[in-house]
């Protein structure tokens, strides 16, 4: 997903592109627009998995393949670039996500943190170098950043 164009202006794209049809050719910028089409045509190209891991793979790789590359500059959009990716697997209750800027992927167990609503704010240090894996035991205690109005 992008933050632009709007939703259904994506899924109008699709229309288009999928009568040109991807093989032959695939918009290449760095747009939302453009980025949204290779997506759609590379999810549809690629095999799905049985196995979980293979599939978080999957989408890890589909995710690479249409992000920004860091330090882009682009005087319209300063920032464009691609700085973090997200999976959430509601099936294995697991959030994996990856920084840009470390080689490793990470997840959190939400069954081994406390997600009730009394309980203290927590956060994992994502400049601490060598995280990967597992993560949940790495969660200290944060003050709570103020959600802009």
């Amino acid at each position: 997903m992008t933050n632009s164009p709007v939703y259904d202006q994506q899924l109008a794209l699709n229309v288009y592109w999928d009568l040109i049809g991807g093989n032959r050719m695939l918009p290449g910028t760095i747009s939302g627009a453009d980025r949204f089409v290779r997506l759609n045509y590379n999810l549809k190209s690629s095999p799905e998995y049985e196995d979980r891991r293979m599939t978080v793979a999957s989408v890890f790789s589909q995710m690479r393949a249409i992000g920004v590359p860091l330090g882009l500059e682009d005087p319209d959009r300063p920032n464009v670039s691609t700085l973090w990716r997200a999976i959430a697997d509601h099936d294995a209750k697991r959030y994996h996500f990856e920084s840009t800027v470390e080689p490793s992927v990470m997840w959190v167990d939400p069954d081994k943190v406390d997600l009730a609503s009394e309980a203290e704010a927590m956060a994992v240090d994502r400049a601490r170098d060598g995280l990967a894996g597992e993560v949940s035991a790495e969660f200290r205690p944060r003050e709570p950043f103020t959600f802009l109005a």
